[in-house]
């Protein structure tokens, strides 16, 4: 049946029909109904319900056990009874890993040289000069490390000409050579290192949490911070910690996007700041979208560091071949990587 009138006949028909329902709203006979509520909170459920009552409605909240009691005419009472059932449900719960991967790799060499020498010419030991002035000669190449902090190995003599030792080292070789009378003497000494090493550390922080709520988990030390302000002392606490904080939400298609925040702080005891440890900060914020059970890589840092350090003689450092004995040199490798992967799955 189709029905033509003008727009004019159907809007008076309408606000008819309102002000029946209403009326009957008016005059109709109120039903209480209880629900209790087993997946929501029912003052958050309550929120939701205010704006479908009815004039002479009401809704209270028993909060000691989450019930709702709703006063109402019937076809209000149905209708929220409909919200309700789709509102209390249980919520997917989604658990979250994170898997941080460090590697380090490190390659150092080192070598150093160090030589000195002393010659006398004097007649107390018949090798006197052949000219008539100067009768008597004395060179000394072992002043170092006269007046200055002694580095590298020692040798007869005391000192050295040439003293470039390698900053540290774990093998060295001395030699010295002198003639009979001890009028010449020659000392050399030959110092090196050669480490490696590689290392690698895995932080697997896991925390299940509902659907569009946030979970955190911290594991780690916290640094106590003094500050002075008006000759009061004031102490606050500063993280040097795993952290994770993560937000999932579960998509119609079954995928999950987060909203993922993690720290991985260290205190560096080694250097010390007035007997604090400074922190190393490694941070990641990201929004992410995975599917259930899958693996992504929300982060990775590479960083190599080269040094190559060369002490040296001017000028004489320059000559072919001899120049070795006038120059050490040093140099320090080090590699660092850093990966962060996510792996979401929902509890079912």
């Amino acid at each position: 049946m189709l029905r033509i009138a003008p727009v004019g006949v159907l809007a008076r028909e309408r606000e008819e029909m309102e002000r029946i329902r209403t009326s009957q709203e008016l005059v109709g006979p109120i039903v209480v109904k209880t629900f209790t509520l087993s997946y929501s909170r029912a003052s958050e459920i309550r929120a939701l319900l205010q704006s479908k009552v009815s004039q002479r409605g009401e809704i209270i909240v028993d909060e000691r056990t989450n019930t709702l009691i709703i006063s109402d005419v019937k076809d209000r009472i149905d209708l929220m009874e409909k919200l309700i059932s789709v509102f209390d449900t249980p919520t997917p719960q989604v658990s979250i890993e994170a898997r941080i991967v460090e590697a380090t790799s490190t390659f150092i060499r080192n070598f150093g040289i160090q030589w000195g020498f002393k010659g006398i010419a004097d007649p107390f030991y018949g090798n006197q000069t052949s000219v008539q002035f100067p009768h008597k000669v004395l060179v000394d190449g072992a002043l170092i490390p006269q007046g200055i902090v002694t580095k590298g190995i020692g040798g007869p003599l005391g000192g050295y000409a040439i003293n470039l030792p390698a900053p540290s080292f774990t093998s060295a070789i001395g030699l010295s050579f002198g003639n009979v009378l001890d009028t010449f003497r020659l000392d050399m000494a030959l110092s090196a290192l050669e480490t490696s090493g590689q290392g690698r550390i895995i932080s697997s922080p896991t925390v299940t949490t509902q659907n569009n709520k946030e979970a955190e988990i911290i594991q780690g030390r916290q640094i106590p911070v003094q500050t002075v302000a008006n000759f009061t002392v004031t102490t606050r606490y500063v993280n040097a910690a795993l952290e994770l904080r993560a937000t999932p939400q579960i998509t119609a298609e079954g995928t999950i996007i987060m909203y993922i925040q993690i720290r991985n702080n260290a205190a560096d005891f080694a250097n010390l700041v007035n007997g604090i440890p400074p922190i190393t900060t490694q941070s990641a914020t990201t929004t992410v979208m995975v599917q259930d059970g899958g693996t992504t890589v929300i982060g990775g840092i590479y960083r190599t560091e080269d040094s190559i350090t060369r002490e040296k003689v001017p000028l004489l450092h320059k000559i072919p071949i001899l120049g070795n004995l006038f120059r050490s040199f040093a140099r320090t490798k080090t590699s660092r990587e850093l990966l962060i992967f996510i792996t979401p799955r929902i509890i079912r």
